[in-house]
This record gives C-alpha cells, sequence and structure tokens, in this order.
C-alpha cells in the first residue's frame, strides 16, 4: 500500500511509526528518496523511530528552509516525532509561525535541562516570545524596495516567511508615514485576521517609542484588547501584547500583573511567561510555583537578579 502513489503516504507513514511496525522498514526506506518533501522527511523519521538510521535527520534542516510552508512545517513536525534534539538549532530559526517553534521546545527539551549544548532554555524562551525577524532565516526576499501599503498587505497572507520579512523591512519605515495606513487596515480588517493582528503588534512592539504622540493612547486600547481576549485564534497575540506594552513604555502595575500571572485567570502559559519577563520583581514570588516550569525558570530568574 505504502508503494502506491494514489495513498496519503505521509500519512500512512506517520500511523506506522507510531504503531512501531518495524516489518514496515523496507517499505518505508525507499520513500527517503521520495519526491515530495513531505513523504520523503517522514520517511526518514520513521526510519529513525523504528530502530533505522539517525543520521539522515539531518536532511530535515534543508526542508526547513523550503519556499512552501507547508513543507516547513512538516519538516518540524518529523524532527518531533524523531526526537530529533539535535535539530533543535535549525527550527528555532525557521520561519514558521512561533507555535511551531514552541510546540518543538516543548516536546524535545529534556526536563530539567538549562543549558543544551550551545542553546539556554531561557534565552530560547525570551527569542521566542520576543519574536525577532531577524533571529529566523528568511526564505523570500524582495528585488526592489515595497512600498509600506504592500508590506502591510503581505501581514494578511498565510505564509510566515513572507509575514516576517515584511515585518523586517517595515522596522526601518517611519512610524509616523505607517500610521494612518496600519489605523486603516485595523479597523477595516487587521482586528479580525488572526494573522495580521499577531503582526501588527509585533510592528506596534519593534517601533515602539516612534510613534506618533497621537496615536499611543489607540494601540495602548488595542494591546490591552488583545491581552484581554478570549478568542482562542488569537491566543499568539496575547503574549506579544503584554511585550508590545512594556515596548510602548507602559509599566505593568502590580494589580495589572496579578491577573496576567494566575494560572486560573490566565491559563495560557505563553501569556504568564510574557508577563514575567516585563513585571515588577514584587509580583513575581507566587510565580515561582507555576504549573509550568517555564514560567517558574523565567521568575527564578528574575528574581535572581534583584
Amino acid at each position: 500500500m505504502l508503494e502506491q502513489p494514489s495513498q496519503n503516504q505521509r500519512v500512512l507513514i506517520q500511523s506506522l511509526a507510531a504503531l512501531g511496525v518495524a516489518q514496515a522498514l523496507p517499505s518505508i526506506q525507499k520513500l527517503q528518496e521520495a519526491d515530495s518533501p513531505g513523504v520523503r522527511g517522514a520517511a526518514i523519521s520513521a526510519m529513525a523511530q523504528l530502530g533505522g538510521s539517525r543520521e539522515p535527520l539531518r536532511q530535515l534542516e534543508d526542508s526547513m528552509l523550503l519556499p512552501n510552508q507547508m513543507d516547513r512545517q512538516s519538516a518540524i513536525q518529523d524532527a518531533i516525532d524523531a526526537q530529533a534534539v539535535e535539530l533543535l538549532p535549525q527550527i528555532l530559526q525557521a520561519p514558521v509561525s512561533p507555535v511551531f517553534r514552541m510546540r518543538a521546545v516543548k516536546a524535545l527539551w529534556p526536563q530539567d535541562v538549562v543549558q543544551l549544548a550551545s542553546l539556554n532554555l531561557l534565552s530560547v524562551l525570551d527569542a521566542l516570545a520576543l519574536d525577532h525577524p531577524e533571529s529566523l532565516q528568511l526564505v523570500h526576499a524582495y528585488d526592489q524596495a515595497p512600498t509600506d501599503e504592500f508590506l502591510i498587505q503581505e501581514f494578511f497572507g498565510t505564509d510566515f516567511s513572507r509575514c516576517y520579512l515584511a515585518l523586517q523591512t517595515l522596522r526601518g519605515r517611519s512610524a509616523a508615514d505607517l500610521w494612518p495606513l496600519l489605523h486603516r487596515r485595523w479597523l477595516d480588517e487587521a482586528h479580525n485576521d488572526y494573522g495580521a493582528h499577531y503582526f501588527f503588534i509585533r510592528l506596534f512592539a519593534l517601533l515602539g517609542d516612534a510613534w506618533p504622540q497621537d496615536s499611543r493612547a489607540i494601540i495602548k486600547a488595542i494591546l490591552d484588547e488583545a491581552i484581554k481576549t478570549p478568542r482562542p485564534q488569537f491566543m499568539k497575540s496575547k503574549p506579544a501584547a503584554v511585550l508590545a506594552l512594556s515596548r510602548l513604555g507602559c509599566t505593568l502595575s502590580e494589580a495589572n500583573c496579578e491577573p496576567l500571572l494566575d494560572p486560573l485567570l490566565t491559563p495560557f502559559w505563553e501569556c504568564r511567561y510574557a508577563a514575567v519577563m516585563v513585571a515588577p520583581k514584587p509580583c513575581l514570588q507566587r510565580s515561582l510555583r507555576d504549573p509550568s516550569s517555564f514560567v517558574a525558570a523565567r521568575a527564578a530568574e528574575a528574581l535572581k537578579a534583584v
């Protein structure tokens, strides 16, 4: 059945590997040379899971930088399935949603380990929370300088590499010129488009105190709403908004910190982690007992620096 291209070979390979069907190794081995990156990556991962060679796992590095985003995401999942801890540095630079990169860290980072080769856990988590485009290997480039309107439109696309490239480019543009365009697009559609929503908030943070004075109250209201939103598809915007408020010079008061650091009121641990990054030190004692070991470790580090 695996040899039939009409079948969903990737799903079949993943299922056989998950079930530990070692008898399928000869058939899976042949598909390590498949034309489809998704099938090829699944076969490479399955071989490692079923006791075959782990050496080909290095080929997944190239797939994490393919032009097609689905291929990049599949390569990260293949690395997770094979428990390829050695590929974490490449995963962290892959231009995909931060959700996929964070998923890999949670799945692959060894329990109770702070330093993993050249990677430090808290440095990795901080970088993922800040999500600067400069920390990624982008797979697209512009052959000529695009307009501000074009770059903002890129935030509405589905390819995160293009979104990050637009974000990186807009970082060098005038905040005063950008604000009227951004405000209009926010009101028209970005407030309800979860991808654009996230990148608008990232841009608010990146340009920080460069935003015109008359825009700041509106931006702050946008960020406050993003932090409070219960909409599930907008969860990744919550920690981004917490950090963006800090970049705009809005210091979290102890009263504002309390709900953000409370696991019952803020069950999304990434948001609590971001709050710990910018919260006043007196608020952090309770976070030492946070149910997320990542949040607890970040709080311990922050308190240590007092």
